[in-house]
């Protein structure tokens, strides 16, 4: 097993998931909570969301065409 450790900083939520493999959310602020998940997955290499914090509802996660989405606490969502 290999692993390897970068970090790179976004200046917005934007470039933050632009083509990313996944999104973890771990924080409960309004941005997130406000999210058009829709698009948001149209942005990222894999539609891959793991939610620490509960901000996103069914309902937007529904709305998406593809989408793996790991609520804490509760069922996954794998569309």
């Amino acid at each position: 097993m290999t692993c390897i450790d970068i970090i790179r900083y976004a200046g917005s939520i934007d470039e933050a998931i632009f083509e990313a493999d996944a999104v973890f959310i771990v924080t409960e602020w309004n941005e997130i909570k406000g999210l058009d998940v829709v698009k948001m997955v149209e942005k990222m290499k894999e539609p891959i969301i793991f939610d620490g914090r509960n901000c996103l509802s069914e309902e937007k996660i529904r709305a998406c065409s593809s989408i793996e989405y790991y609520p804490i606490g509760k069922p996954p969502i794998i569309i």
